[in-house]
């Protein structure tokens, strides 16, 4: 078992929680800074297609990106939407956790989730579960063997 009292591992897991949602918010950023290159791409684009009457190619790329980025946009609303819900849930449960004493979570032992237990080098515990390219490899050696 872990050398982890129970409070520690709640906090770790809130911990990577919060840092997952921290990362999603980096990538919204990065999403929404290539959606600008794109937009400068276009118009550049634009002014070349009107001098060389290659309107019709642009049209077909803007229609593209439009719809590509549209995709995008929707993703990153939802992404929002879940991260300002989950952020409160942590900021809740982050005071719940910190009001615990070690008296109180003695019984309350449980096992980290793998992909915590990996992170913190855990490894009494992060053995316990595949993790996603552990999955994938195995999933891929039973299809060549099949």
């Amino acid at each position: 078992m872990s050398k982890l009292t129970p409070k520690q591992k709640a906090i770790k897991c809130l911990d990577f929680i919060d840092q997952r949602l921290e990362y999603t918010a980096s990538q919204t950023i990065e999403i929404a800074e290539m959606m600008i290159d794109d937009i400068k791409k276009l118009n550049k684009a634009h002014m070349l297609a009107e001098q060389g009457e290659n309107l019709e190619e642009y049209l077909d790329t803007m229609n593209h990106l439009h719809m590509k980025w549209m995709g995008h946009l929707n993703e990153i609303i939802l992404e929002q939407t879940n991260r300002d819900l989950n952020g409160q849930v942590l900021i809740s449960l982050n005071k719940f956790v910190g009001m615990l004493s070690e008296n109180q979570t003695k019984g309350m032992d449980f096992s980290l989730p793998s992909i915590v237990a990996r992170q913190i080098n855990d490894h009494e515990e992060e053995d316990k579960y595949l993790d996603q390219e552990e999955i994938e490899l195995l999933i891929s050696q039973q299809y060549k063997n099949a």
